[in-house]
């Protein structure tokens, strides 16, 4: 039985049901447009997470930041002004799931967010932004307190703006399809709050490093690579499994248990190209396992496994179109089924095979050195 009119909607969105779900099969659904103008109206969110932001400390306006560098990688994969994306289409035409496809982002605005100042942006990434990459502790952490930074940043718009629009879909929609469409949609948005407290918890350890200039506790693996990879990646996870797909840790059915955060980047240096996995103390041991079930691999299996991972985990990901093109329709499926969250933030369960090898070819990577300071 339905609520009345001034009842709480059945839905849980706290608002009374006439202005909520009363009709809602009735209401105008969804267009594109609209959902495209919420989307950047979220995204156009801007403010400070450097740990001393304030008005007396923050310089020069909010900057539109590259988590990956645009002159020293994105510019060594673009063509014509252009990087390549796998990403869906807004809104969903089919419930909540919509199959990612190839698009086309301008370097300007390829792996851009609004998250510090221009001086706090300066001051803090210029180690790593006016430098050679380096294995230390120093530009593994900045490498990952940048990733870190742009994941809390999007786990906030998710929480703040993405799930409200997100209940806009079932306008015009059958009962069946409002009451299927919520339920997911409640779920979500248990999976965005329990991320984000993760997230903010683990941006606290990374500012107390920061601030401290002692940058000791942070860990990290380095793959480096010959030349320079034709994917790029910036973002961080809560790593449930490793390669070999042994359980690590249960994020989706534990959501009220605290969860180790693993950084993870892939650019193009001067040198070649690095991955690089950061992340901040011992106590993290599901990171430690993880990157020592990557470093169980083969020279010659190590670059197919960052690929498989990265698309299968990460959505601030960008490509060369000319390798894109390259691939085979088996390697190009894959890499698509890899990317289908369904719809921006919800992504189903990753099978416990996800990470294994599938002998599935995507690049020709040459791995020249690995580097740690980390034990396992």
């Amino acid at each position: 039985m339905f609520p009345g009119r001034n009842d709480p909607c059945w839905c849980g969105s706290g608002q009374k049901f006439r202005r909520c779900h009363l009709n809602r099969e009735r209401a105008v659904p969804m267009s594109a447009e609209e959902a495209l103008n919420q989307h950047r109206a979220a995204w156009s969110k801007k403010y400070c997470l450097h740990p001393e932001a304030g008005q007396k400390a923050c310089r020069g306006g909010i900057a539109r930041a590259h988590t990956i560098s645009k002159k020293a990688s994105l510019q060594r994969i673009g063509d014509g002004g252009h990087v390549c994306q796998l990403s869906v289409t807004i809104p969903p035409r089919r419930g909540l799931h919509c199959v990612p496809s190839l698009q086309r982002v301008g370097l300007n605005e390829a792996s851009t967010f609004t998250g510090f100042c221009a001086r706090h942006d300066n001051e803090t990434f210029g180690p790593i932004d006016r430098n050679y990459f380096l294995s230390n502790s120093q530009h593994a952490f900045l490498v990952g307190y940048r990733a870190i930074c742009r994941e809390l940043f999007g786990k906030t718009i998710y929480a703040e703006k993405t799930t409200p629009s997100l209940r806009e879909l079932d306008r015009g929609r059958s009962l069946g399809t409002q009451i299927a469409l919520q339920t997911q949609i409640t779920h979500f948005q248990k999976e965005v709050d329990a991320g984000l407290r993760e997230l903010t918890r683990h941006k606290k350890a990374f500012d107390r490093v920061l601030t401290s200039g002692d940058f000791r506790p942070a860990k990290f693996y380095v793959v480096r690579l010959i030349s320079c990879p034709e994917i790029m990646c910036c973002g961080a996870i809560f790593p449930e499994r490793e390669f070999e797909g042994k359980l690590l840790q249960d994020f989706a059915n534990n959501l009220s248990a605290p969860m180790d955060c693993l950084s993870y980047s892939i650019f193009g240096t001067d040198l070649g190209g690095v991955a690089v996995f950061a992340w901040v103390g011992e106590v993290n041991a599901t990171c430690s396992r993880f990157v020592g079930s990557l470093h169980a691999q083969r020279d010659n299996d190590i670059p197919n496994a960052l690929v498989r991972f990265t698309f299968e985990f990460f959505d601030n990901t960008y490509f060369s179109e000319a390798w894109w093109n390259g691939l085979g329709s088996e390697a190009r499926a894959n890499l698509v089924r890899r990317a289908d969250t369904g719809t921006p933030g919800i992504r189903p369960l990753h099978s416990v095979d996800a990470l294994k090898e599938d002998g599935v070819n995507f690049v020709s990577w040459q791995v020249t050195a690995r580097e740690t300071n980390a034990t396992w």
